[in-house]
């Protein structure tokens, strides 16, 4: 055998083993869907107008993108609020110019304790649970 074809088949061997490693390690990433965060400025804007109206005593938020694509952003949005500040919050996510789609939840609070939880897919513009969840605070509270 001549050096020629060693080295080749070192090379081809070598190269099985790259594409072979960088393979687990893209597998491995799929797996583990680890999440990393992707601030956005407008994004932050958003959460801060909801955090600003009356009523709402916590607003949870999470922008991220996950191996192995690192791309399509993914936003979350968790409102906890008294019932009465649903419909400033809704109108705000609805006019929203924020161009990403947003998973919503809403934790809306009532009296004596009561609570209605209740979360939408993430969609562009308004948040759409299947149902009036205004009427059905109204309706429990």
């Amino acid at each position: 055998m001549t050096t020629r074809a060693r080295i080749g088949i070192a090379a081809a061997v070598v190269g099985a083993i790259a594409v072979g490693g960088a393979a687990v390690v893209v597998f491995g990433w799929m797996i583990d869907e680890t999440r990393f965060d992707r601030p956005d400025p407008a994004f932050d804007a958003l959460a801060a107008e909801i955090a600003g109206v009356p009523g709402v005593s916590d607003v949870q938020k999470q922008r991220w993108v996950e191996a192995p694509l690192f791309a399509n952003p993914s936003s979350w949005v968790q409102v906890t609020a008294d019932a009465s500040a649903f419909p400033e919050v809704r109108d705000i996510a609805c006019d929203t110019a924020y161009p990403d789609a947003v998973e919503w939840g809403f934790d809306l609070e009532g009296a004596g304790g009561t609570r209605v939880s209740a979360y939408a897919d993430a969609g562009m513009g308004c948040p759409e649970f299947g149902f009036d969840l205004e009427a059905v605070a109204s309706e429990i509270f």
